[in-house]
């Protein structure tokens, strides 16, 4: 199911740990929002663009814009489904465990799943909650691979960026902006090898922890656990 929404390149990232100190020095120091390029003094830009999510990610980049705002419908939706009380957000923990709970692969399954994709790794929030804000974009799963993901991703760390104070975390999206440093500084001119991926908050490797342990996919899922 996961493969027919076009998701599955999140099943396929290998990596076990994070150069924090890095991915804060290149978000805080580096990554202008406004062109939405990394400024590496001396050494030149890198664009940070949907193209580049999508060489690495192989998420949808092409379709309708994701909607990522409260909308009424969507929350009543989800609420009725999830049997959730009128305004409390579920815990990132309960949709995890409703997951493992689940023993088909439906779309009670997928949704859930995206939910946690959603606010554990492509946009995370501040808090333990999932956002109400990703479930528009949830509602009807026949459209999830039809909406522009990597759009979506870039626009998320562009509006973290302008909103960031500079210091040693970062609320919000994913940081799309750890480089593989191989080729960029053995040369002037340089390549972008790899992007990895920093999040600030532990949900993060418990979601990959959790997807390593899913019934459901045909490829080998890869922990990416210790980002501290």
């Amino acid at each position: 199911m996961i493969a027919n929404v076009k998701f599955d390149g999140l099943l396929k990232i290998a990596c076990t740990t994070m150069p924090v100190d890095f991915a804060n020095w290149l978000m805080s120091e580096c990554f202008d929002p406004e062109s939405s390029e990394l400024v590496l003094p001396g050494r030149g830009r890198i664009l940070v663009t949907p193209k580049a999510v999508a060489n690495i990610l192989n998420l949808p980049d092409k379709g309708d814009e994701v909607k990522y705002e409260l909308d009424v419908d969507a929350i009543n939706f989800i609420y009725s489904k999830y049997g959730i009380i009128q305004g409390q957000a579920p815990r990132i923990e309960e949709i995890m465990e409703r997951i493992k709970q689940n023993k088909r692969a439906d779309e009670d399954f997928l949704r859930s799943w995206m939910m946690i994709a959603v606010s554990t790794f492509l946009c995370p929030p501040t808090g333990l909650g999932i956002s109400p804000r990703c479930y528009p974009a949830l509602l009807d799963l026949t459209r999830v691979n039809k909406l522009n993901w990597c759009q979506f991703v870039v626009d998320q760390l562009k509006e973290a960026a302008r909103k960031m104070n500079k210091q040693n975390s970062v609320r919000g999206c994913i940081l799309l902006l750890v480089v593989s440093p191989h080729p960029f500084f053995m040369h002037c001119h340089f390549t972008i090898c790899i992007l990895s991926f920093f999040l600030p908050s532990t949900s993060c490797c418990k979601f990959f922890t959790f997807l390593h342990l899913t019934p459901f996919f045909s490829d080998p899922v890869r922990r990416f656990i210790r980002c501290w």
